[in-house]
C-alpha cells in the first residue's frame, strides 16, 4: 500500500471517529444496528481471596505497546486485533500509542487516561 493511501486511510480514521463521538444520537443508532447491544451481560463474580493475592489484567483497545514491540497494523480495514503485553514494571517512557481512531495526545502525555496502571 502506498505511503499516500496509508495517510488517507488514517485521516478517514481520525475523522470517522470523531464524526461518531461528537454526536452521541448518531453513535447510539450505529450500536443499535449493528446489535451491539443485545451482547450479553460479563459474568460478574466475587473475588475469593484477598486482591494481593491475585493476577490482574487491564484489557484495552487504546492501541498501547511497548517501543520493542511491533506496532498495530492501521492498515487493515478490519484493524489489528493482535495482543502486546505491557509489564506493571515497565517504564512508562518505553510504552507507545498506535492508533488511528482516536485522539491520543492525552494519552500521550498520561497512559493512565485510557490505560489506568498508576
Amino acid at each position: 500500500m502506498t505511503g499516500i493511501r496509508l495517510l488517507y486511510r488514517r485521516w478517514r480514521n481520525q475523522h470517522v471517529a470523531r464524526w461518531y463521538t461528537r454526536d452521541p444520537d448518531r453513535l447510539k443508532r450505529w450500536i443499535a444496528e449493528a446489535r451491539l447491544e443485545t451482547l450479553p451481560a460479563p459474568a460478574i463474580v466475587p473475588i475469593r481471596k484477598p486482591l494481593s493475592e491475585c493476577c490482574i489484567a487491564l484489557i484495552t483497545t487504546g492501541g498501547f505497546h511497548l517501543g520493542s514491540d511491533p506496532p498495530f497494523n492501521m492498515a487493515r480495514p478490519e484493524g489489528d486485533p493482535s495482543l502486546r503485553r505491557i509489564p506493571i514494571d515497565a517504564p512508562r517512557s518505553s510504552v507507545l500509542v498506535t492508533h488511528d481512531y482516536y485522539d491520543h495526545r492525552d494519552a500521550e502525555l498520561d497512559i493512565n487516561v485510557v490505560l489506568p496502571i498508576d
